[in-house]
């Protein structure tokens, strides 16, 4: 063999080479990609529950009842509010 089939086949083995790491490269991405995609799609539906538990939380009725079953609060007395509209800003 000479000199130059020698390197020819060199180079097509390095090129070889050079194509199945970037196959394995691409593939090893696109994996990636899809399980990034996938968690999106989970953490957005995690996203969509919680802000309806948290309307759901928030709603007043609700407040109200924690407010008076688990914290003992009542609605305030006639004579325990303060009346704000003679006074200036």
């Amino acid at each position: 063999m000479t000199r130059l089939n020698i390197t020819i086949l060199l180079l097509c083995a390095v090129l070889g080479v050079a194509q199945v790491w970037m196959s394995f490269m691409r593939n090893s991405t696109a994996r990636e990609m899809h399980r990034a995609q996938q968690s999106i799609i989970v953490l957005n539906n995690e996203i969509k529950a919680m802000k309806i538990e948290t309307g759901s939380l928030l709603r007043p009725e609700r407040l109200r009842q924690v407010a008076h079953e688990q914290l003992g609060m009542r609605a305030p007395l006639p004579t325990q509010l303060l009346h704000t509209s003679g006074l200036r800003p």
